[in-house]
This record gives C-alpha cells, sequence and structure tokens, in this order.
C-alpha cells in the first residue's frame, strides 16, 4: 500500500474550488466576483524568495492583459493582514490580494510549496496549474 500525497495538478479541469477571503483593503472576496472572467491565481508569501520572482514576472504581464477578461489574484498564506500590506505597498502590487490567514484556501487548492499558480477559465474550471516561478510560464500567459 503506497502512500497518496494529494497534488494541485488533480484539480485540472475540475470546478476550481470557491473561496470568500478578506482583501487587503478589508473587503471580502468571493470566488463568484470573478465568473466569466479568466483568472491567475497566485499563492504566495512574503518571506518566500521565488515568490518576489513572480511579482516581477506577473508586472510584466499586466499590460498585456489589460484589454482582456482577465484578472490576477495573489493570495498570501498564513500572514497578517499589515505584514501583507507592507509587502504589497513595498513591491509595488497593483492587483487584487487576498488573505487566507488559516491556510484553509490554500488546503483546498492542495499548495504544497509556493509560488503555486492556477490558471481558471471563463466557466471557473482550473485549465493550468505551475509550482515556482518560471519566466516561461509567464512568457505563455497572454496567449
Amino acid at each position: 500500500m503506497g502512500l497518496s500525497i494529494a497534488q494541485p495538478q488533480t484539480l485540472l479541469n475540475k470546478p476550481a474550488p470557491s473561496f470568500l477571503l478578506q482583501s487587503i483593503n478589508d473587503t471580502l472576496v468571493s470566488f463568484s466576483q470573478f465568473k466569466g472572467k479568466i483568472i491567475l491565481i497566485d499563492f504566495f508569501a512574503t518571506w518566500c524568495v521565488p515568490c518576489r520572482a513572480a511579482i516581477h514576472y506577473i508586472k510584466s504581464i499586466l499590460p498585456k492583459i489589460t484589454t482582456k477578461n482577465f484578472v490576477v489574484v495573489s493570495i498570501d498564506i498564513g500572514e497578517s493582514k499589515d505584514k501583507v500590506i507592507s509587502f504589497v505597498n513595498s513591491n509595488g502590487m497593483t492587483w487584487i490580494v487576498l488573505l487566507d490567514i488559516t491556510g484553509s484556501v490554500s488546503n483546498t487548492y492542495m499548495v504544497k510549496s509556493i509560488p503555486t499558480f492556477f490558471i481558471v477559465d471563463q466557466n471557473g474550471v482550473i485549465r493550468y496549474v505551475h509550482v515556482g516561478a518560471t519566466k516561461s510560464f509567464f512568457d505563455n500567459i497572454p496567449n
């Protein structure tokens, strides 16, 4: 009998799990608010060095996707709002940033390492999962 560890890739081609999280602006944000849009979900933490590289890559694709029905949502795992706000401000993150303080959403998405990215289509189905911050992943997003 082998040990089975759930991986985020098992969510491919399945409906993305819904969530309701607090934003850094104190509003509650529901997954359903993004219905009809393509979503890049980025699970990160302020202490994560590869996550910082991912911020640079996200910034580089923003001009290419602004006219599309596309939204970027970064979800911080397990850190305080004040710490995340400071990080967001110092790194110029201008997109939606949510707080998964208990880690429940990252667990539902089976995130085992960060950064982990999900691309969700307009119908709410996960179409791509990527672990790590690689330039080639971001170069292909506008397509």
